[in-house]
């Protein structure tokens, strides 16, 4: 779990079932797809259903969630980047953490 800055504003990101369960009902995709199609657009909508998951203050539609992401990089304050590679750190650490399980079962 990190925290981000946006407008001054503090927020929790952390991976849930709620942000996989948010982006399905959003996108009308799985979200095991998030693997398999690695885009900008499902990384932000990605982004933007963990952010509204995690914090209740979050009252941002997806627009200006892309709105405020563009504002933010001007400021030096580069958020898509910042929790793309969160969660690409994430995903590794959970790739390791399975790779153990499957060699304690064997």
């Amino acid at each position: 779990m990190i925290l981000i800055k946006i407008k001054n504003e503090e927020f929790k990101f952390e991976k849930i079932y709620k942000a996989l369960w948010i982006y399905e009902e959003l996108t009308g995709k799985q979200s095991s797809e998030l693997i398999s199609t690695n885009t900008f657009t499902s990384q932000v909508v990605f982004q933007y259903c963990i952010l509204k998951a995690n914090n209740e203050n979050f009252n941002y539609s997806l627009d200006e969630y892309l709105t405020l992401i563009d504002e933010e990089r001007k400021n030096d304050n580069d958020v898509f980047s910042i929790l793309f590679n969160y969660l690409i750190q994430i995903t590794i650490a959970e790739n390791k953490l399975l790779k153990k399980e499957e060699k304690k079962k064997k």
